[in-house]
């Protein structure tokens, strides 16, 4: 089943998330497929098979969410993995992540199914997390967040099962 479609026009790459079969990726000018499905016997292999999107990162690479096991930044280069979940950043409040936003500075937003919005400082590992508090009109409107989107102006749109935020 199909999740997210990609197309990274950098490496002329279209990106495909499955539910089932990993990160599928198809290059548009020799229209053949690679296949990158988790391999327990490899810790720089993608963490699972089950996508839930993809989306660009600062330097050129992918990040990969999961729906069990957190995120992965791959490195195009390389082709390898490097997990960021409770394993590797305990304070992360779930492995369930629905979407992320690089802001390309440093900073990873992540959108969790169950536990609201996270902020991650990819360098040294920090996180904070958001989640609905119904005494304050200014936090998180749900705690299911199913897109976030940074504009020109570098605000932050978060899309909640409960409306948006800003």
């Amino acid at each position: 089943e199909l999740n997210m479609v990609y197309a990274d026009t950098s490496v002329n790459t279209v990106w495909i998330a499955t539910q089932r079969t990993g990160l599928n990726a198809f290059d548009t000018k020799t229209e053949k497929f690679t296949y990158y499905v988790s391999d327990p016997n490899n810790p720089k292999g993608i963490v699972t098979n089950d996508i839930t999107n993809i989306a660009p990162a600062a330097g050129g690479n992918l990040w990969v969410c999961t729906y069990h096991f957190g995120v992965d930044l791959m490195d195009k280069k390389t082709k390898t993995f490097k997990h960021f979940n409770q394993a590797s950043i305990p304070d992360m409040v779930s492995n369930h992540v629905w979407c992320v936003a690089d802001d390309l500075h440093g900073k990873l937003y992540i959108g969790h199914v169950f536990n609201g919005l996270s902020i991650l400082s990819v360098n040294d590992g920090k996180i904070r997390n958001f989640m609905p508090n119904p005494s304050d009109p200014y936090s998180l409107p749900g705690e299911e967040v199913t897109a976030i989107h940074i504009d020109k102006r570098n605000n932050i749109w978060v899309g909640t099962n409960n409306g948006l935020a800003l």
